[in-house]
């Protein structure tokens, strides 16, 4: 864990020290790099790329400066690193802070706001026109005899102080190579050479909104895959409806039906698949029923079942906003049913009795879910079919029956 430790710190501090500032221009360019020197008018820029110059007029902001940290097993999580100890790294990212567990991080380096072709194409075609530049003043010298490096700065700094008897004289542009001109009066105004700038394309703002947008969702995105690896356990309280029937009285009687049942459920998950494993409990009432045993006897039913299972998810799509996932299950179910009967072939005195019939055994169950995350919070709905072996008092029951539960679920 230790050496864990100190590779992550190298790893951050060489990302640190490699990108410390970010610029957005006009265009919609992002570089990343370092600021080496900062003028008045222009700052000279050092990326990965090359050194340019660009023009403080041509900046829109100084963007902060980020990280990627690429995970294990894939996924991202991108934002400013603000602490490092030897178990965890937290980020604050667009979407609030995150802590990383440092056995889950593969390595740290420069977030390039997923701008670097349009970076190196920017920086490339800004070196090519300074050296066009570049040559296009070297030819002018040779055609002129004006040096607009040297030459300039040598006049105008003779100009600024004359000897006391010396006549000043102003260097023009001309065809043929300079040629000094008395003057009465010192002018105002120099004509001072600028080099040409490239031409940069107009940036629309619905282009420049629609590109935050994504940049926004994809954060968004890159922060929920993030999350999603961390989680490790599954906590789901569920309730419903349980379509279960029975024949009591050896079977000549039908019971039950449509009752209302709720079960819970914890689940691990199984290393870093989409599989989940864990216990869960179902408990479902027996809806109340009558029927005669005899002409002058009425029985009424009610009842309750319980199961205790190992539950298995499995998750087929668990990046997507709707998460479905096929569910089993395999376990012990116990049912109970009171008989309450009432004999009326004396209706003075009519007689009472109660009795119990009752089935356990194994059960059985495959399903389909649906899961949509809110917060912290999913919520969904999950159908299960269930077989179950019926034995005891209640012995020729059907074996099949389904649910239809609403669910809520957390992961952490």
């Amino acid at each position: 864990m230790l050496k864990k430790f100190l590779l992550i710190i190298v790893l951050f501090c060489c990302a640190a020290t490699a990108g410390a500032e970010a610029l957005r221009l006009k265009n919609g360019t992002i570089l990343t790099g370092q600021i080496v020197e900062r003028g008045q008018y222009t700052l000279n820029f050092k990326t990965k790329y090359g050194v340019v110059t660009v023009a403080q007029r041509d900046i829109v902001e100084e963007l902060p400066d980020k990280q990627r940290i690429l995970l294990k097993g894939g996924g991202e999580i991108i934002g400013a690193v603000e602490d490092i100890t030897q178990f965890n790294v937290r980020v604050k990212t667009d979407g609030g802070y995150v802590n990383v567990d440092m056995p889950k991080i593969d390595a740290i380096e420069v977030y390039d706001y997923e701008s670097a072709e349009k970076q190196k194409k920017y920086v490339e075609q800004t070196l090519a026109d300074n050296a066009k530049n570049t040559d296009s003043r070297a030819k002018e010298t040779a055609a002129t005899g004006i040096s607009f490096d040297e030459d300039l700065d040598r006049a105008f700094a003779a100009k600024s102080a004359p000897a006391p008897d010396v006549v000043e004289y102003t260097v023009v542009r001309g065809s043929a190579p300079a040629q000094a001109a008395p003057v009465t009066a010192a002018p105002e105004a120099r004509e001072v050479y600028r080099a040409p700038t490239p031409a940069q394309p107009a940036v629309k703002p619905e282009e420049n909104k629609s590109a935050k947008q994504e940049k926004q969702s994809r954060e968004k995105k890159t922060a929920a895959a993030a999350a999603s690896v961390s989680e490790r356990r599954y906590v789901a309280v569920e309730a419903g409806v349980v379509n279960n029937k029975f024949k009591v009285n050896n079977g000549q009687n039908d019971v039950g039906g449509m009752g209302v049942g709720a079960d819970i459920k914890y689940l691990w998950r199984l290393f870093k698949t989409n599989l989940w494993l864990g216990p869960g409990f179902m408990l479902a009432s027996i809806p109340k029923s009558k029927f005669n045993s005899a002409p002058a006897a009425l029985v009424n039913t009610d009842g309750q079942m319980f199961h205790f299972n190992l539950v298995a998810n499995y998750y087929l799509t668990p990046k997507s906003a709707f998460q479905t996932y096929i569910t089993a299950s395999a376990g012990y179910e116990s049912s109970s049913i009171n008989l309450r009967s009432t004999d009326s072939t004396d209706p003075a005195q009519p007689v009472y009795t109660s009795a119990k019939a009752s089935s356990s055994g194994f059960v059985g169950s495959a399903g389909l879910g649906v899961e949509r995350k809110f917060g912290d919070t999913s919520l969904g709905l999950e159908g299960r079919y269930y077989s179950a072996t019926r034995g005891g008092d209640l012995k020729g029951s059907p074996s099949g029956y389904y649910s239809a539960m609403l669910k809520a679920s957390w992961k952490f």
